[in-house]
């Protein structure tokens, strides 16, 4: 504890870091180590676990920096992704992991190709289970190259989470079943079974196990949401309050979520003591994102075509992103390509090695993260 104290008091004493003239990396590095701390063994282990990312899967950048310039960690991570341009110009397929050491915080952001809600989960069970536990045993090397290998097999190798709890039911899919087994012969008298009325069959019996297993899957999750509970203090059952009396233990920003259906909460409440338990349940469909501003779930964007884009030139767009919490109001522009020209990784075109964002890729923002 006296060394975090003392990091964290030499860290307060240092000027803080202007993120908005920070450089862009060049083509072909995807480490950024504006802290100078970071050893050889660390950053080759975080550049071979990005750059092993296929050719035309996405781009992963990680950034480490001793502070966030006064910002919160989400907004100057945003900022930099959007004004880097991460990614591809038109797949939007780029992720950049930002640890702010003085602020403790890894934060993921999701360029807008790849923002879905299964990424979202598998990016915060990285930060849960991968990062937290090495940066609270003061490993932070350990934790951003666990985190730099646990995004490059799981964000864009399609691997899944470590459990099934991180995974989004969107993601789920029925898994292939193996055939019945063939009969070991037939009887003179009876004559075997077509080719097409066995495939019929087989697609028929297939189709209806997959349903079943999908069936089966949601009711499972929708059991584990509403299983019983019990009080960890006096071990009594746990009430969970209706829509109408939960509001009184929810915070103003996570009620704003449920105004406007981003996020649905469940509280429990302990008949025989003060105990409380509140569950977090994201929806699947909702067009909202985290805000910049005050972290919750209620910021959207709003695009409007300035300029098309031809084949001759580029065209231009405005994005308006507002949050229906703290009333965060911000605009930015994007270039869209020239019809006939194709994507480019981000810092390896003009637009992306200039700094300007206009070549690469652009996020909303949504990503996991999390506090040490």
């Amino acid at each position: 504890m006296r060394i975090l104290l003392l990091c964290s008091v030499c860290l307060a004493l240092l000027p803080a870091l202007d993120l908005d003239t920070l450089p862009a990396p060049p083509p072909g590095t995807h480490l950024v180590d504006a802290t100078g701390k970071l050893d050889a063994a660390t950053r080759a282990r975080c550049e071979a676990a990005t750059a092993g990312i296929a050719s035309g899967s996405g781009m992963l950048l990680a950034v480490v920096v001793p502070d966030c310039g006064g910002r919160p960690p989400r907004e100057a991570g945003l900022r930099l992704f959007n004004r880097w341009g991460v990614g591809g110009a038109q797949r939007n397929d780029g992720v950049l992991l930002l640890v702010a050491l003085q602020e403790r915080r890894a934060e993921f952001l999701l360029g807008t190709g790849i923002d879905n809600d299964a990424n979202v989960l598998r990016s915060q069970a990285i930060v849960d289970r991968r990062m937290l536990p090495l940066f609270r045993a003061g490993d932070v090397a350990g934790a951003l190259a666990a985190g730099c290998e646990a995004a490059a097999r799981e964000l864009f190798g399609g691997a899944p989470p470590a459990s099934l709890q991180d995974v989004d039911v969107e993601g789920v899919a029925a898994q292939p079943t193996a055939p019945p087994p063939a009969a070991q012969g037939t009887t003179p008298t009876q004559p075997a079974p077509s080719a097409r009325s066995t495939d019929g069959s087989f697609l028929a019996w297939t189709a209806g196990l997959g349903l079943s297993g999908i069936a089966g899957g949601c009711g499972a999750l929708i059991w584990l949401r509403r299983r019983p509970r019990t009080c960890p203090r006096c071990r009594v059952a746990m009430l969970r309050l209706d829509e109408s009396a939960d509001d009184a233990h929810l915070s103003s920003g996570q009620r704003s979520e449920e105004s406007i259906g981003s996020v649905d909460y469940d509280v429990w409440a302990c008949p025989s003591c003060p105990q409380v338990t509140i569950t977090r349940h994201g929806a699947w469909f909702s067009g909202h994102h985290a805000c910049p501003a005050c972290g919750w779930k209620t910021a959207s964007d709003r695009t409007s075509e300035l300029e098309a884009a031809t084949t001759l030139s580029t065209g231009r767009q405005r994005i308006d992103t507002r949050c229906a919490h703290c009333g965060h109001h911000d605009v930015t522009y994007r270039t869209l390509p020239r019809l006939a020209q194709r994507s480019s990784s981000g810092f390896s075109g003009s637009g992306g090695s200039s700094g300007s964002g206009s070549g690469g890729g652009r996020s909303a923002g949504r990503g996991g993260g999390g506090g040490w």
